[in-house]
């Protein structure tokens, strides 16, 4: 996902989760953390599992959305 860029490494980026033309194995969420919450909460629609390996510490709140969004389904890896 990529709201800047059509292409990321030439393989095509998309706005949001709904504009994939079908459910990935894998998505790159390269958003800035205004963004995160709301891109994980939309990638939980289709039943995604996910991988958090890094993201800035930020505020304590965003760190609790971003583990609660994670965490909410148990699509956590």
């Amino acid at each position: 996902m990529s709201r800047s860029s059509e292409a990321v490494f030439g393989r095509p980026t998309y706005k949001q989760v709904d504009d994939l033309p079908e459910i990935p194995d894998l998505a790159l969420l390269l958003t800035p953390a205004a963004g995160t919450v709301d891109a994980l909460r939309a990638c939980d629609a289709y039943n995604s599992g996910w991988l958090a390996s890094h993201w800035d510490l930020g505020t304590i709140h965003f760190h609790r959305q971003v583990t609660d969004a994670i965490l909410k389904r148990g699509h956590f890896v």
